[in-house]
């Protein structure tokens, strides 16, 4: 009776106590419902630094060169000189990218494989080295590295235009400094028209008179003709009237290797008197001449009688088109 008095009257002794037990499982209840928010919690704070718009590359990585890969508007940070400095990409197209690099912002579009340096504190000496590798799922791999090289000034010299061929000149332009670059290299080909000297109508080789008695310094035409094939090729044309042949179209054009071409091509039949020559209607002949040489085998200067030269180039191709092995080209070849 007194142990049951006893167990009575000490009811905080009991060994079951409704209100601890409740504290119990709701703490357990929190336990169950906190830890999957942290769970979430540290993913999203994980995902959101995976896919952070802003990388930092480290000072090492720097130093020796590193691979980035960086989606549109994202950027990555570096620093040079104990200032921070970013790279950003400013759009990506299929083989290129435009990129800002600052503090002092330079924009600079990249082609896949090309590589361009870059000096961002203006000493005269490239800070950093950067070149497209590739774009790959439309990320884009940028190759960055630290460098500190001499800043080469280009000094580009360049040669006389060529003479306008096919509505191009060309030229050699060479940089004396040897930088290894091309920013600032000038344009070494350019569109142009050809002017063609129009040296009129020659009328000498239209008569019966023997070639060996015709003064052809009188023939304007001819003189023409003549100077510019003696004055480096210039580009000229004539009309030439002959007794066998009629109407021959006479046209004079620089070729390589310092030779002149002379195309020569016969008129419509029926402007042709002589029936030998009409199966030639309308057929021409481009011929490479070497204007040295037949100057060289002239019994006179040939600069003082440019006319009779003429006639000499003239009769040469003549000769030229009966020639198996001969350079000439043209339809008049073809039968």
């Amino acid at each position: 009776m007194d142990n049951y008095n006893n167990y009575s009257q000490g009811g905080n002794q009991s060994p079951y106590n409704p209100s601890v037990q409740e504290q119990k499982s709701n703490k357990k209840i929190w336990l169950l419902i906190l830890i999957p928010i942290l769970i979430i919690i540290i993913g999203v704070v994980i995902f959101l630094f995976l896919n952070s718009s802003s990388k930092t590359i480290l000072d090492n990585e720097f130093s020796q060169g590193t691979n980035i890969q960086l989606k549109e508007n994202a950027e990555a940070k570096f620093i040079l000189d104990d200032e921070e400095h970013t790279i950003k990409i400013d759009s990506i197209s299929s083989d290129s990218v435009t990129l800002t690099i600052q503090s002092n912002p330079i924009q600079v579009n990249l082609k896949i494989g090309e590589e361009k340096k870059f000096d961002l504190d203006d000493d005269s000496f490239y800070d950093v080295q950067v070149k497209l590798n590739g774009i790959k799922n439309g990320i884009p791999e940028i190759y960055i590295k630290k460098i500190h090289e001499n800043i080469c000034s280009e000094n580009w010299e360049c040669t006389d235009w060529s003479s306008c061929t096919s509505g191009q000149q060309t030229r050699t332009c060479t940089d004396s400094n040897s930088c290894g670059t091309i920013e600032d290299k000038p344009n070494e080909q350019q569109n142009c028209q050809l002017q063609i000297i129009d040296c009129g109508i020659s009328e000498s080789l239209n008569s019966d008179e023997p070639v060996n008695q015709i003064d052809y310094e009188l023939d304007d035409a001819l003189v023409c003709l003549g100077n510019s094939l003696l004055e480096d090729c210039k580009p000229s044309k004539a009309i030439l009237y002959t007794s066998n042949a009629g109407q021959i179209y006479f046209e004079i054009k620089k070729g390589e290797d310092q030779k002149c071409i002379v195309r020569t091509e016969y008129g419509d039949e029926d402007q042709i008197p002589l029936e030998a020559q009409k199966p030639y209607a309308n057929k021409y002949s481009e011929c490479p001449l070497d204007i040295n040489q037949l100057k060289s085998q002239s019994n006179e200067d040939p600069t003082n009688k440019p006319g009779t030269f003429t006639f000499s180039v003239y009769f040469y191709i003549g000769f030229e088109s009966m020639n198996p092995d001969t350079e000439c080209t043209g339809t008049l070849f073809d039968f």
